[in-house]
């Protein structure tokens, strides 16, 4: 989910209910040869993460988090400013009977220089899996959505902060060009199981810009 990280104080608790993990870090700046990746002295990343299986729902699970960052002259469209924003978030997800689902919502509020920050996100995706079928067949689709800005000058901040995407966000092909952000997204996927080390995969993502006052 994330990208390479430098300086990270962690701390784990867990229990037979829970796993909670915390963790203050500084992310680094990617460079093109070996071992020259600088800690980014502009940004601070922190957060705690915590998973609880649930006995009352069977292959259920829910996970809770709460993720701060600090960045000097963060951009988006509206304009580049200090940026201190704190997510919250849940994410219910879990497999049954060939089922398998994953739905995540997360709200987020802070500061933009001098004016705020208000915007929000939500993905769901479900599957379903023909385990008795040759080549085990999985169909499934997914959906999500991503605030953008639609205030003025000195509105809250609108653009949802994806924190650190990865090339994966969206599908299993790893070249996606956009991140979560400003967006409203569907779309079909099929799989299946050749081998038990080999699959392929197929799916298709539609793209709406949720706010057309905002970029992607």
């Amino acid at each position: 989910m994330f990208a390479r990280h430098s300086m990270v104080p962690s701390l784990k608790w867990k229990t037979s209910a829970w796993t909670v993990d915390g963790l203050a870090t500084k992310p680094v700046l990617n460079g093109t040869g070996i071992l020259d990746a600088p800690t980014n002295h502009s940004s601070t990343f922190w957060g705690v993460y915590a998973v609880h299986p649930l006995s009352e729902i069977k292959g259920g699970n829910i996970d809770l988090y709460y993720l701060g960052i600090a960045r000097k002259n963060a951009a988006f469209e509206k304009g580049s400013e200090n940026e201190l924003r704190h997510t919250v978030g849940g994410r219910f997800w879990g497999g049954r009977n060939g089922w398998s689902y994953n739905s995540e919502a997360m709200f987020q509020w802070g500061t933009f220089g001098p004016d705020g920050i208000r915007a929000w996100a939500t993905t769901h995706d479900t599957a379903y899996t023909f385990r008795s079928t040759a080549l085990r067949p999985q169909v499934g689709a997914t959906a999500g959505i991503a605030n953008g800005n639609h205030g003025g000058s000195r509105s809250p901040l609108g653009t949802f902060n994806p924190l650190f995407p990865t090339g994966f966000y969206f599908g299993q092909g790893g070249i996606s060009l956009l991140g979560p952000l400003n967006l409203f997204e569907v779309g079909p996927h099929v799989s299946l199981q050749l081998t038990r080390s080999l699959s392929v995969v197929a799916d298709d993502h539609t793209f709406w810009r949720t706010s057309l006052q905002d970029g992607v």
